[in-house]
Formats: structure tokens, sequence, C-alpha cells
């Protein structure tokens, strides 16, 4: 959400601000050196509290600029909701942790959401974080902008349905427990007008290693003009674009392990180009040109499908450094009404006005008060400004982009050869780049040229397609923080560190749900060198009561496979960095998994023994649930009223009498 400081819509008080960019770096705002549980609740010290909880849920907010003096400004909200709270709703467990893998995971008592909105959801983010008072005269004041929305322009949609919003700039969720998702991120061409995709990444990044979360997950769907980055980035690449960020395949859908996922991309990057174009050249000879082009540009050193994308997409990112573009195809000559020879006069000077300025970008209006020393003709100076946009001319390249911070369009020059040397991976040969503009490469060829080689050879070539969508069907992703942390703690040698789970009865009774050995996820408990049996139990109790809904009421009892009394030194029983098995009681009726209560039964085709969130549907006979897709319904058609799986069909053609 931006904002300026005078314009804010409502009085608050005097807040910190701090810089987007270096927002959770070390020791800003603070150092964080516990685990997530008590990290979150000394980030939010630093935050404005919006509400009070009234409304269900206690919110936070943190406001940044862009960069340093601008008045310009993001704002962060930080939202806490509570399980207990969520009851009333349809489906009060996490589809995502289900959905990854993560179902055996208990409910925990708090998760929080932290939520970057854009312009479009801003104002329900303002009526979800606001109180009662102030969102009634937050409404009143704002009536004119909105449609009105029930009473008193009050939203009748409750908070929990406002966080399910699409199109935030930022939507990530973490679990009391340090798991977490990230839900969305959306960049320039997502709706955010001041940060770019990759500068939200970083910034998320940093708060999760900064708060020391344990494992977060994200279901990539991304794509870019109409190209699925997961597929783009893994055949240029080797990992899909969140892999910069230290994401790796997590689960995938449709039955496919990890195992068949690498398999398919290593076998995709590495298929010969030259079959390709053999089996394409025939019915369409415009791919035989593109890519004959970029062999040409390379110096005849693509050899391999992942050779061409890495290529191209480096060719991309060289054309383009900014994250605001506005980008202006030269106008042709046709259309103008000055004379060629007038044209190139006038380039010559806004060309020779930038070298001037070496390297540093000059506003439009200096770059043209400077050429019209020798163009008195403003419209002429005009008309070239705006075709000069990101285009060759001879050895540089005219970069032209808005300013982030003051909105002005700015130019630069740069020597085209420089383009291509900020890479080391790409060919030596790619710094012959004066032919490009022999070729009329521009920034909007290699884009159109981008998306034709991928509907072409990686979505309709037969022989590579298939491959793909092993690479579709891999989108689960998880980034692992907790490894390092982990390791570090449990050598240190000051303290004793032990990872802990929890095998719990109830009713006198052990569980018999398997579950029950790995009840939690392994929990880091942190003691004195000097603590006792007793100081164990009682810090595990403390540490579970507070993390987990339904272990309100634990008990510890005893160490399993250790015959310890309370008063007993741990040092002299188990060595730090071990893992413990607790035993211990709770009074609940029933333990909440975040899987929740869902018992069907599923069994594909495809392998797939778990939901992966995919499309599914249920034979009426067996009650067998499967993937739409393996039962060959497309994602168009809709689910039959009756459905038979193929077993269920085969055994009654064969005995119809059973109908």
């Amino acid at each position: 959400m931006c904002t300026t400081i005078a314009g804010s819509l409502r009085k608050r008080r005097r807040e910190t601000i701090f810089t987007f960019n270096s927002f959770c770096d070390a020791g800003i705002p603070a150092e964080f050196r516990g685990p997530f549980y008590d990290n979150i609740h000394a980030l939010l010290e630093f935050g404005h509290q919006e509400n009070d909880g009234t409304e269900g849920m206690r919110a936070w907010s943190f406001r940044f600029e862009v960069s340093h003096g601008s008045p310009l400004h993001v704002s962060l909200f930080v939202v806490e909701e509570r399980p207990a709270l969520a009851e009333g709703r349809a489906q009060p467990y996490c589809y995502q942790c289900k959905h990854i893998g993560w179902g055996h995971h208990l409910v925990c008592s708090k998760k929080f959401h932290f939520v970057l909105p854009s312009k479009q959801t801003a104002p329900e983010m303002e009526k979800l974080v606001q109180s009662d008072e102030d969102s009634l005269a937050h409404s009143a004041t704002s009536s004119r902008e909105r449609p009105r929305s029930g009473v008193g322009c009050r939203t009748t949609r409750p908070p929990a349905d406002i966080l399910d919003l699409h199109g935030h700039i930022l939507h990530g969720v973490i679990h009391y427990n340090g798991f977490g998702h990230l839900l969305c991120v959306n960049g320039i061409e997502g709706g955010s007008d001041l940060v770019c995709g990759s500068q939200v990444m970083d910034f998320w990044h940093r708060i999760c290693t900064s708060l020391k979360v344990r494992q977060i997950s994200i279901n990539d769907t991304s794509k870019k003009k109409s190209m699925d980055l997961r597929v783009l980035h893994g055949v240029a690449y080797g990992q899909p674009w969140f892999g910069r960020w230290g994401y790796n395949f997590g689960r995938g859908s449709f039955g496919v392990n990890h195992e068949m996922y690498q398999k398919s991309m290593e076998t995709v990057r590495s298929f010969r180009l030259s079959s390709v174009t053999n089996s394409l050249a025939v019915s369409n000879y415009d791919i035989l040109t593109i890519v004959s082009k970029y062999q040409k540009l390379s110096g005849d050193s693509l050899q391999t499908l992942g050779h061409l994308f890495h290529y191209v997409m480096e060719l991309k990112s060289c054309l383009v450094h900014d994250p605001v573009q506005i980008e202006h195809a030269v106008l042709p000559m046709n259309q103008c009404r000055w004379s060629s020879k007038r044209v190139e006069m006038a380039t010559l000077v806004i060309i020779e006005s930038l070298k001037n300025n070496g390297s540093k970008w000059v506003s439009r209006q200096q770059v043209r008060d400077s050429a019209r020393a020798y163009i008195g003709d403003t419209g002429l100076l005009d008309f070239v400004l705006k075709s000069l946009g990101n285009q060759v001319i001879g050895n540089y390249v005219v970069r032209r982009a808005v300013n982030p911070v003051t909105r002005v369009l700015e130019y630069c020059l740069e020597e085209a050869n420089n383009c291509f040397n900020n890479s080391d991976s790409i060919s030596p040969n790619a710094k012959k780049v004066s032919s490009k503009s022999q070729l009329g490469l521009t920034h909007l060829q290699l884009v159109r040229d981008l998306l034709y080689l991928y509907s072409t050879i990686l979505r309709q070539c037969r022989p590579v397609c298939g491959l793909t969508r092993a690479i579709l069907d891999a989108k689960h992703l998880i980034k692992d923080y907790s490894e390092e942390s982990l390791r570090a703690e449990c050598k240190n040698r000051d303290k004793l560190t032990f990872l802990c789970a929890l095998s719990v009865s109830r009713d006198e009774e052990q569980v018999e749900d398997e579950r029950s050995r790995e009840l939690l996820p392994l929990e880091v408990i942190t003691l004195p060198h000097r603590a006792t049996v007793g100081d164990l139990k009682r810090e595990v109790e403390r540490h579970f009561r507070e993390i987990y809904f339904s272990l309100r009421s634990f008990k510890a009892e005893s160490l399993m496979d250790f015959n310890a009394e309370d008063s007993d030194l741990l040092c002299q029983i188990v060595n730090s960095g071990s893992k413990l098995m607790i035993n211990g009681r709770i009074e609940e009726k029933a333990l909440i998994y975040e899987s929740g209560s869902d018992e069907r039964v599923l069994y594909c085709s495809c392998g797939a023994k778990e939901d992966d969130g995919e499309r599914m549907v249920c034979c009426d006979v067996c009650e067998v649930w499967q993937h739409t897709r393996c039962a060959k319904i497309s994602n168009s058609e809709e689910v039959p009223k009756i459905f038979l799986c193929s077993r269920c069909e085969h055994h009654i053609m064969l005995f119809p009498t059973l109908l």
C-alpha cells in the first residue's frame, strides 16, 4: 500500500519508518536470537498496533520508505490469527500444510499473516486492521472513493475472508511453530507500482531468515506473458525462479517425485537443438529462422535447449536492468514529418549529450535542455527522445526508465558490449553484440522470440512437451531455513540443546494412531548446562502448551527409553543435540491436525496416494478419489453427477447384476 506522509487518511502516532531494502538485515530493527515464537513478538514491539483485537484479530503495521528520503511509502501489516476464532469457518484447517505434506502437524495456537497490500487490496486491509470507531471514521472519509458496502459503509465480510483476498504484493503466513507458506508475490506486472518481484522476495527472505522460521512452502504457479516460470527458468537455469532464494522441490502433484522431476529437467535441458529444429523445420520454417539468428549471435555455441533458453534469457536481462520499464519502438519514418537527415542529426546530438554525463542517469528535461543548444525544434527532440527508449544506436544502448522515487523519465547511455560482460555464464562469443543492431534485435523482439520458442518447443514439440509436464507438476516448493540454525544451536557448548517430540496418551489409554510416535515436528529445547530432567519436563510443557492449540493441558510424565528421576542431571544421562521422546498426557477430547478429519481414500492411476491440492473426483461406487485429469475430465468440464472409476466400471460391465 502506497501513502504519502502528508496524505495519510487518519491520524497516527509518531512511528519509526524503516527502509524497505534493509529491513530485517542484521540488527535491524534488532538482533533476534530465539526461536520463531519468541522472535515474532520481539519484532511486533517495533510495529504500530492497529487495533485491540475487537474484530477477532490483532494487527500491527510497519511503514517503509522505498529509498532514503523518498516521500512514498509501503506498509506491511502483520495480522495475528488464532484457530479458536477460526473454528466458526467452514474449514479451520490449513490446506497448504496438507498439500505440502505437513498434514500430520498439530494446529498451532496462532499464525501470523504478513501482508503488503496493493492499491486494489489496501482498502479492504484498512477495514480489517482498524478498530470500530476508527473504521467508521475512515469509511466516512473515503466514501467518495469506494462503493458503499453495508450499513454505514462497514464491510460485511469477516476478517478471515479479507485475508484470502488475491492481488496483494506479498502475502505470507507463518504458523507459531515456524512452518509457513508464501501465498503470493506480485511485482510490477502484478500490480506493484514501487517495488519489483525480486525486491519483494528479498524482503520476505530477510524476514524469514531474521525471525528464524523453520520451513516455508510455496505453490509455484507464477507466469509471465503466459509462460510458466518454473518451466522457463528450469530449462534456462536448472531451477525455478524461486530457486534464487533457495526454494527447491518439495512435493509433486500427480505422483511426480523428486527423481522424476530431476530426470525430466536434465533431459529437457540436454535435448539436442539440432534434433528439435530438424523435427520442426519441415512444418515450421519460422523456428529455424529464430534459432539460426541466436546461433549466429552466439558464434554457433548453442548446442542444447538449455543453451538456447539460457542465452536468450541472458540477452533479455542485459537489455532490461530496471524494474520499471517503459519501452517504445522507433517510429517508422513514413509516420514522421521530419526528414531522416534531421532525425539522424537530432539523435547524434542527444547521444553526445548523454556521453557527456558518463554512465549517470539524467532526467528527460536535462537531456532536452542540453540538446536545444544545437537543435531548436523541440517537437523533433520530443519525437527522438520518445523513440530512443532502450534502442541500440551504433555501439551504445540508450537506457530509458522511470525513477521509482521521483516518477520522472530518465536516460542513461551504456556501451553495448558492457551489457554482455556482466554475466560469467554467457559465452564469450556473446560479446559480439554489435551484430544484433544489424539483425534489428530489440527488447520487444526478444520477448516475442522467447514466447514463440516457449510455445513451439516446450509446449507443442512432442518429444519435449511430455518431459516438461513433470516440471509443471512439480510446483510445491520448500525452503528449509532450519538446518544451519539447528546445527549451530546443537553445537552451543554453553547450553544443552535437544530435539524433542511427544508421545501423548488420553483417558488412560495410549494413542493408537501411528502418528503419535512422530506427533509433532521436532522442537528445539534449550536449557542451562546444569539442568535436570525436571527442568526439561517443565520447559517442554511450557513450550508445547504455548505453541499448539490442542496441547494446552499437556502434562509431561517421563523420558521414553530413560529411567530417570526429576532430580537427575541431563548432562549425565544424554548428550546435547540428541533426539528425545517425551511421554505425556492431555485432557483434550481429540488432537487437532492440520489435515483435519479428512479420511478420504485416494487411489489414482498416476500413483498419488495423498491429497496434492489438484482437482479430484469421487467414485460413486467404491468412494475412492482420483484426479480429474487422470480420469480424462478436463478442467473446463464439470464433474459428472454420477462417476464410476475404471475398476468399478469394469466390474459392472462383467457383472451387470451388481447394479
